[in-house]
């Protein structure tokens, strides 16, 4: 799931400004950052008729949802963003269930010989697969192409000294894993959150937002309630009721039923659900379009209803914080070094050309360009943004950066971020065709600011950041196509936000694949530890999928076979657990055949459906 939302204030006195456009085509994203300049500064404000400058309150008698009155001119101000304590997070279940998650690394017992776990990819997953890892009592060695940390959070540095993104990051409440991380870091102070308020565009009045401000005194869902309720500029009374109605079967059916949504899309949904079209243009346009880059005719519903779910039901969900300055420097490095620090390696312009394999089929070895060839106990490949909703035909989300992060501040200078999307139709055109396209949408957004031919804010430098194949395209039916961490080649692993994980495409799903992806690795270990030296050969299933979690260990000897089901609250909640499992499975001495589920015994000859590694089922004879 991509960053959704928006900023409470932006600076738009527009003397310097960076923008970066971003849109995704199934996971093709162009990206850019541009900078304006204007001899006229106007500003707008935020909030009801006032500015925030420098943390103080200046009167304007120019407000949200009003344009600026002919003949009138207005000073030039140095808007900011007001910087809120951080929230109480740490007592959410999600956050619990994370923060577990992480401690079971480093209680796990120390390995008598690490594993050299080969890792391709710097990018979140594989931080923090590599993190977790080292966290473990592993030796990591983690593999990136290029010279920069971070993969899609990774920034770049221009000759101006002025730091351009791969998309915008936007850190929600509603992300436990990540939040985690940061504490885990001791790195919880280079988040700024923001006002709990998110701002849209109006297309069809340009230069009007509307706001939707979430009271801190009201709990989950209520404080959503409320701020749908207060809002009147977008939606209808009759509309609010329509989509209350047809958000019910959500709300009652829970999980289940937002992942029995899966196979329709956005607009199917809503026509199902008897929900006026009105809502999907003023609403779920932009949403859809920030949560995956695409339009709400082709984003499945489910990825919705994800969303909604993680943000209504966390009182703190959807509020947002900015990293304080560019992610490679403030993120990344506080993992390498963490990692560093136990052992692990970090090695950048590290590119893989080849994948070797036995002759049994398992990885061998990594090949990289510069002729070395890598080799390891465990291979791993990893695959390689708010903000203001903005409903344009092109533009999703954008945020002034030079007011939302510390290290980009700027009194008098913008530096804009967009994502520019669907680009399906734009990744293969120049930067120049992508600059003039969101040169005239955003001349529609602020008509007394800018204008398309830039006789207003005048560009002073841009950057266009492409990214093919950036993110999986969540279409209806899609979700069983997502693969488990652990692939069913032996040694080999996958992580990143398209593996099979519950936050879909973002920074909360990349870390959380890490998390799965080094878990999997560290219970493989401990499996070859138990039968080392038995004559047996394990076969490992795994299931995430909604039919409930569980693992299948298959015991193979001299033809015969013996199969333990562990369920998911002993294979993937911690290694005290699923050892007692191990163990117990290991000294049976009983040689019948049978197909046995922890702390109970199925007969032999019944027929029972077992889910294989892509959660499709398949029949076996015990």
């Amino acid at each position: 799931m991509s960053q959704w939302g928006c900023v409470s204030a932006a600076n738009l006195g527009w003397q310097k400004t960076s923008a970066a456009v971003d849109g995704r085509n199934g996971g093709n994203m162009p990206r850019c950052c541009f900078y304006l300049g204007s001899q006229k500064m106007d500003s707008l404000a935020f909030g009801y008729g006032e500015f925030l400058a420098r943390g103080s309150r200046i009167s304007s008698s120019r407000a949200v949802g009003r344009r600026q009155k002919k003949g009138v001119s207005f000073s030039p101000l140095k808007v900011v963003c007001v910087d809120y304590p951080r929230p109480e997070l740490d007592n959410t279940v999600n956050f619990l269930e994370a923060a577990s998650l992480s401690a079971s690394f480093r209680s796990s017992p120390r390995p008598a010989k690490p594993l050299k776990v080969v890792i391709a990819g710097a990018g979140l997953a594989g931080l923090c697969t590599a993190k977790y890892l080292a966290d473990a009592g592993h030796k990591p060695l983690l593999l990136e192409a290029r010279d920069v940390l971070g993969g899609k959070v990774a920034a770049w540095k221009d000759d101006d000294g002025d730091w351009y993104e791969t998309g915008l990051h936007i850190f929600f409440g509603a992300y436990p894993n990540l939040q985690n991380l940061f504490g885990e870091l001791g790195i919880d102070d280079r988040l700024q959150w923001k006002e709990h308020s998110m701002i849209f565009a109006m297309p069809n009045k340009p230069g009007e937002f509307s706001r939707f401000d979430f009271p801190e005194v009201l709990p989950a869902p209520l404080n959503g309630i409320w701020a749908i309720l207060r809002n009147n500029e977008m939606l209808t009374w009759p509309e609010k009721v329509k989509f209350a109605i047809g958000l019910l079967p959500a709300i009652l059916g829970g999980q289940p039923y937002v992942e029995a949504q899966d196979g329709l899309t956005v607009k199917e949904w809503m026509i199902k659900q008897g929900i006026p079209d009105r809502v999907t243009d003023e609403v779920f346009i932009a949403m859809s379009k920030a949560l995956n880059f695409i339009n709400p005719d082709e984003l499945s519903m489910q990825c919705i209803l994800i969303a909604l779910n993680r943000f209504l039901q966390e009182k703190h969900g959807s509020k947002m914080a900015f990293l304080d300055g560019n992610p490679p420097e403030r993120l990344c490095m506080p993992i390498v070094e963490h990692i560093q620090s136990l052992g692990g390696e970090v090695e950048l312009n590290s590119r893989i050309q080849k994948i070797d394999l036995n002759d049994d089929g398992t990885v061998k070895r990594f090949l990289l360009t510069n002729g070395s060839a890598i080799e390891g106990d465990f291979h791993d490949l990893v695959a390689i943004k708010v903000v203001f909703n903005c409903r344009s035909p092109l533009l999703s989300v954008y945020a002034d950066m030079s007011v939302t992060c510390k290290e980009y501040y700027s009194p008098n200078q913008s530096m804009l971020e967009l994502v520019f999307a669907p680009a399906e139709e734009w990744i293969s055109c120049s930067d120049s065709e992508i600059i003039d396209a969101t040169m005239k949408e955003l001349a529609k957004l602020f008509p007394d600011e800018i204008a398309a031919d830039q006789s207003k804010a005048k560009i002073l430098k841009y950057h266009v950041v492409k990214t093919p194949r950036s993110v999986y395209k969540t279409v209806p039916d899609c979700e069983p196509c997502r693969p488990l961490q652990r692939s069913p080649i032996e040694g080999f692993y996958l992580a990143g936000d398209y593996t099979k994980q519950k936050y879909l495409a973002s920074m909360e799903g990349a870390v959380l694949s890490g998390k799965f992806c080094a878990q999997s690795i560290v219970q493989e270990g401990g499996f070859r530890r138990f039968y080392r030296g038995t004559g047996y050969k394990l076969i490992i299933e795994c299931n995430r999928n909604k039919g409930g979690d569980f693992m299948k260990i298959s015991k193979i000897k001299n033809g015969g076979i013996r199969n333990i089901v562990i369920p998911g609250e002993y294979a993937f909640q911690g290694w005290e657990k699923f050892r007692g499992c191990l163990q117990s499975f290991f000294n049976r001495r009983n040689n019948q055949e049978a197909e046995e589920s922890y702390g109970r015994k199925e007969n032999p000859g019944d027929k029972r459906g077992v889910k294989n590694m892509n959660g499709e089922k398949k029949v076996e004879e015990n």
